[in-house]
């Protein structure tokens, strides 16, 4: 599943504003009780988190029977 986390205006470590700046990300599986089973497995220059699907899935290392799977574009990625 796509989502967008909506950043707002996002000042950069240079003062630069971003209005209305966005990050898209996909999430698999759930999110347990203790909150422990969260693996973040981010995209690389260029990739996007679709690229990445491919590592998901039940048997995989990667398992979103086993663990909350959360996979952020890059930030800035095009």
């Amino acid at each position: 599943m796509e989502d967008i986390y909506e950043l707002g205006d996002f000042t950069l470590q240079s003062g630069i504003v971003l209005p209305e700046a966005k990050l898209s990300f996909s999430v698999h599986g759930t999110l347990n009780d203790a909150r422990d089973n969260v693996i973040v497995y981010p995209t690389w220059a260029t990739g996007r988190h679709s690229a990445n699907e491919v590592f998901v899935g039940p048997g995989h290392a990667l398992d979103p029977q086993r663990y909350f799977i959360v996979i952020p574009d890059m930030f800035t990625n095009g």
